[in-house]
């Protein structure tokens, strides 16, 4: 999700291959395994590292992920606009929906077009079922990138059925 953040992706050397280093993050001053990149995990963690590529490639082609500003959502001449839905498509309460990790975020530029993305986030356990908000332009929402292994299920009635632990990015209007 970081290459989907706006801003400047805070990436590690080996994330792109699950390095680790245990949950310390302070390893700059360990001078052993905990610090060490094992560059072999390129080769084992391939899927990995061709998800961070194809990641990358779809960041470089969206300037809606590449914003230089963050987006205020009440702030005129915002260079974005990011709406927050909760997983039956409704938007998001922060009192009522707190408690959910499922998200919808909605990106698009100032009044609402020429282009979309819908960023879809399954943090939990368990499967769950998106209704995605009406896409905002001409079209439908396409899907651009996922982490799951197969392509989650997207249904024209606007549902998206996603596995535990996923990540699902659709565009609509974007070049």
């Amino acid at each position: 999700t970081v290459l989907t953040s706006l801003g400047v992706p805070m990436i590690l050397a080996g994330d792109e291959f699950g390095r680790t280093q245990q949950g310390n993050n302070n390893a700059y001053c360990q001078d052993n395994e905990l610090s060490w990149v094992d560059w072999s995990r390129a080769e084992t963690e391939r899927d990995l590292l061709e998800f961070v590529r194809a990641a990358i490639r779809v960041r470089r082609q969206s300037p809606l992920l590449r914003c230089g500003s963050f987006p205020h959502p009440y702030r005129k001449g915002s260079p974005v606009r990011m709406e927050w839905f909760a997983p039956s498509g409704h938007r998001a309460d922060p009192g009522r929906d707190r408690a959910c990790s499922c998200r919808l975020a909605w990106v698009s530029p100032p009044g609402g077009g020429p282009a979309a993305h819908c960023l879809v986030y399954n943090p939990t356990p368990a499967p769950v079922t998106f209704r995605l908000p009406p896409a905002p332009v001409a079209g439908a929402w396409r899907m651009v990138l996922h982490s799951q292994e197969d392509a989650p299920a997207l249904h024209p009635d606007g549902h998206l059925e996603t596995i535990p632990h996923s990540f699902v990015l659709l565009d609509c209007g974007v070049e």
